[in-house]
């Protein structure tokens, strides 16, 4: 049912509005579904390599959604908190951000064999 739904999302913006609309939607939904897919697969992976039975996996689903919600709620209230608290936290916040993303970066490219200039 949620894919007839998503479909018919699908339909609506490709006559509402654009056919690039709708294809960025329905690029979205299949790239959210295969996410989902992947995830499934690891939790299988994770359950079979442990030797967990099947009423036991309902329960660590269970207790791991449940505080996946909680920690995302707690962490998001923090997060708005402190940038409202200050705008120089959005810059530290960036700043960090950078600082991965250049390590990253060096990584990879150090795995390729890259030496510079």
């Amino acid at each position: 049912m949620p894919i007839k739904i998503a479909v018919a999302f699908y339909v609506y913006l490709y006559i509402r509005f654009d056919a690039s609309w709708a294809d960025l939607y329905l690029a979205g939904y299949v790239l959210e579904k295969s996410l989902s897919i992947d995830n499934l697969m690891v939790f299988v992976a994770i359950f079979a390599s442990f030797g967990i039975t099947g009423k036991l996996q309902h329960r660590i689903l269970y207790w791991g959604i449940l505080g996946a919600l909680v920690f995302r709620a707690i962490f998001v209230m923090l997060g708005t908190g402190l940038f409202a608290a200050s705008p120089w936290v959005g810059f530290i916040f960036y700043l960090r951000l950078m600082g991965f993303a250049t390590h990253d970066l060096s990584i990879c490219l150090a795995l390729v064999g890259y030496n510079g200039l």
